[in-house]
């Protein structure tokens, strides 16, 4: 009993003390400061290796064999930091235009990064370009999804499936990163972290950008749901928060879900970084507001990742269209052109295929 109890208090310890590097920069979040990720997962790492080095002076880590309290796998002095190949980055892809808009952000995020994280990208597509052998093309079995434009929307689940990784990062592919993102591997341990979809009254979490940690049994409840919200026209992002939801409408309480709310400022809407979107003062701030934000500078500042949400998709667009020069350029100018440059680059960079025989 002695040796359970102190398990327990080590353990404590050793989470409190993780979770407390990680805390002085999520608690930026309420007062709006933005959050240099970067340091706050090398504050993580410095603060899991100080705790490696003190954890054998602890009576506790005497048992390499000890189980960790409420997570059913085991700790020891030797195995307690996770290895960095357990992470991934996400994506899925429907069509060859996916497929590139994917690529996009990975060489974006193999640039800011400095965790070693796969690439995983689940699809079906047959491609001639040329992708690095760090990305791993997975095909996948489709599951159930809607036609139309949310057509195979359900994809994103089968991460959930992946338990090789301690942690899926995933991205819709109508996005570009703008910051790293390592720091959100090392967030504690919940099924989801999502940004919060500000744009929505009420607010929601955002399927387009999630923190997954793999579990098989949660992912067969989802798959299971599926029919159920298409019945009533609804889709991924429904199934999700309707899972997590926070409040019992049949008996008016609020329960708490397991899961993390990260600021809406991880994932900006593309058009909310146009000109002239918030000329508002506080005291003139409609109750229905598309986004929180009256200073577009400010939220270009804080934005890690922007998502190309409503009209056409910039790798659907010439150049010319998304700006000809005519008026004064806007993020929401710079994000998309940024894009579909980039896609460009990607998009020409083939194989040659061999010249047909006569």
């Amino acid at each position: 009993m002695r040796l359970t109890r102190t398990c327990q208090v080590a353990s404590s310890f050793f989470l409190g003390v993780v979770v407390t590097a990680l805390s002085s920069y999520l608690g930026l979040f309420r007062a709006g400061v933005p959050l240099d990720l970067q340091a706050a997962f090398l504050s993580v790492q410095k603060t899991q290796m100080r705790l490696t080095l003190e954890a054998p002076d602890l009576e506790i880590w005497k048992d390499n064999k000890l189980t960790q309290t409420g997570h059913g796998h085991n700790v020891s002095t030797t195995s307690r930091v996770l290895p960095m190949d357990r992470f991934a980055y996400g994506f899925y892809a429907v069509h060859e235009q996916h497929l590139i808009a994917a690529l996009v952000n990975v060489n974006r995020l193999r640039k800011l990064s400095a965790t070693k994280a796969d690439f995983v990208i689940l699809t079906n597509v047959k491609t001639n370009l040329n992708i690095s052998s760090d990305v791993r093309l997975t095909p996948y079995t489709r599951l159930r999804s809607p036609i139309g434009y949310y057509a195979d929307c359900f994809t994103k689940l089968i991460f959930f499936n992946m338990t090789q990784y301690e942690r899926v990062i995933f991205l819709d592919v109508d996005v570009l990163v703008l910051k790293p993102l390592d720091a959100l591997f090392w967030l504690p341990d919940v099924p989801i972290a999502s940004p919060i979809a500000y744009w929505l009254d009420p607010p929601m979490f955002t399927a387009a950008f999630l923190v997954i940690k793999p579990n098989v049994t949660l992912f067969d409840v989802f798959v299971k749901k599926i029919d159920d919200i298409m019945k009533i026209n609804l889709f991924d992002m429904d199934l999700l928060n309707f899972f997590y939801r926070h409040k019992d409408n049949k008996y008016e309480r609020y329960i708490f879900p397991e899961l993390i709310l990260l600021p809406g400022y991880f994932l900006t809407l593309s058009p909310h970084l146009g000109k002239e979107i918030m000329n508002w003062t506080d005291e003139e701030r409609p109750k229905k507001l598309s986004t929180p934000f009256l200073d577009v500078d400010k939220l270009n500042d804080l934005t890690y990742v922007v998502h190309f949400s409503g009209g056409p998709k910039p790798w659907n667009l010439m150049e010319s269209k998304i700006w000809n020069g005519s008026s004064e350029m806007t993020y929401y100018h710079k994000y998309n052109l940024d894009f579909k440059k980039e896609y460009n680059a990607i998009s020409k960079n083939r194989f040659k295929r061999p010249p047909k025989q006569p």
